[in-house]
C-alpha cells in the first residue's frame, strides 16, 4: 500500500502531527507500507526525529511551485492507495484529488467535501494531536495506544557549546494576541540573577527582538544577566539543539514552545488568545507550566485583541508564576 500524508504547514501543528505518524511509522512497519510526506523544506527537521527507522519519505513542497507543477515533478506520489490531508485548506484537499489517490481522507472544511472520498467533522473538545489520530483511526482499526514521548539524543549547536546552563526566550508569535507585552518580560528577567539569556527568532523578528534585548540589558543591568541574541541567526536543526539543551525555555504560544515540550525542556508558556484545551504544548505535561489568565472573553482565536486590551496577557501575575521559573 502506498500513502502520502500532506502534513500541516505550521510548526506547532507539525510537533501536534507526531502522535499521528509514530502511529503511522508502526502500522507501516508491520504491514509493509510505503509512506510519503508532503512537507515544507523548512519543517522537515521535526519529522526526522521520529524517523530513525526511514519510513517516512519526505518530498518538499511549497506553495510558489504550484499543485500542477509538484504533481508533474513527483511520479511516485500518482494514484496512491490512501491520502491524509492534515491541513484545513481547500487546496490540500485538491491535492489528493489531483495526484489521484483512490482514497482520500481529512475533516470537512472549506467546502471541500467534495474533494474528500472519506470526510469527518471534526470531534469537539479534544486536543489537535488526538484530531490527527482521530482520521488514522477512521481507517485502520488497531489497539488504542497511550502516546510516550519519544527520547532524543542531539548534540550541542555552536551557539551553544561553551555554555554550562542558559535560559531561551521565545518571545515571538505569528499573532500580536499571543505575545506577551515587552514590559511583562522585563518584569520576569528583572527577578533573575547571573543567568545567561538567548533570544530566538527568525529574520523578520529581529526589529522586535532588538528592542526587547535593549529594554532587558536597560532594566536588568544589575542582575547580571547576558542576553545572547540569535534572532535570524539558527535554522530549524540548531533551533533544536539550543531548545533541548536549555535548562528552561519561556515562550509565548509559539511553534517553539511545541519544541521545547516535545523536547522535554523544562517550559513556561504563556496563553493568550489561543484554545489551550486544543493547542497548548501538551505532548508532555511533566515539564511544561502552561500560564493562562482565562479572562472572560478567552480564548476568542484571534490574531489581534478584538477589545484592543489584551487582558488575557497583561493581567498575567508575573510573581504568581516565579516558582515555575526557577
Amino acid at each position: 500500500m502506498k500513502i502520502v500524508v500532506r502534513a500541516p504547514n505550521w510548526l506547532g501543528d507539525i510537533v501536534m502531527s507526531i502522535p499521528f505518524f509514530e502511529q503511522l511509522i508502526k502500522l507501516s512497519i508491520v504491514n509493509r507500507f510505503e509512506v510519503f510526506v508532503i512537507i515544507k523544506p523548512e519543517f522537515r527537521e521535526v519529522l526526522e526525529l521520529i524517523n530513525s527507522s526511514k519510513i517516512l519519505n519526505f518530498v518538499s513542497y511549497s506553495k510558489k511551485v504550484g499543485i500542477l507543477k509538484f504533481r508533474r515533478q513527483n511520479n511516485e506520489l500518482l494514484k496512491a492507495d490512501l491520502y491524509f490531508t492534515l491541513t484545513p485548506s481547500f487546496s490540500s484537499a485538491m491535492m489528493g484529488k489531483i495526484l489521484k489517490a483512490k482514497k482520500r481522507v481529512g475533516f470537512k472544511s472549506e467546502f471541500r467535501s467534495f474533494l474528500l472520498s472519506d470526510v469527518f467533522k471534526k470531534p469537539l473538545n479534544i486536543h489537535r494531536s488526538n484530531e490527527y489520530l482521530f482520521l488514522l483511526n477512521q481507517i485502520f482499526t488497531r489497539p488504542r495506544e497511550e502516546f510516550k514521548l519519544p527520547s532524543f539524543t542531539i548534540t550541542k549547536s555552536n551557539h551553544t557549546k561553551n555554555l554550562q546552563s542558559y535560559i531561551v526566550i521565545n518571545a515571538n508569535s505569528e499573532a500580536t494576541s499571543r505575545k506577551l507585552p515587552n514590559y511583562k518580560w522585563v518584569e520576569i528577567f528583572s527577578k533573575i540573577q547571573n543567568k545567561k539569556v538567548i533570544l530566538t527568532g527568525v529574520n523578520k523578528d529581529s526589529d522586535y527582538i532588538n528592542e526587547l534585548v535593549n529594554q532587558l540589558n536597560t532594566n536588568c543591568a544589575q542582575n547580571e544577566n547576558e542576553f545572547i541574541n540569535l534572532t535570524g541567526k539558527t535554522d530549524l536543526k540548531e533551533l533544536i539543539s539550543i531548545l533541548k539543551h536549555a535548562a528552561l525555555v519561556i515562550s509565548n504560544d509559539s511553534g517553539p514552545a511545541h519544541l521545547a515540550n516535545l523536547l522535554s525542556t523544562p517550559l513556561v508558556v504563556f496563553f493568550g488568545a489561543g484554545d489551550e484545551n486544543n493547542t497548548a504544548p501538551k505532548l508532555n505535561l511533566n515539564q511544561t507550566h502552561i500560564i493562562n489568565q482565562k479572562v472572560s472573553c478567552s480564548p476568542c482565536l484571534k490574531n489581534s485583541c478584538p477589545i484592543g486590551t489584551l487582558d488575557c496577557l497583561n493581567k498575567i501575575d508575573v510573581m504568581k508564576i516565579w516558582d515555575k521559573m526557577v
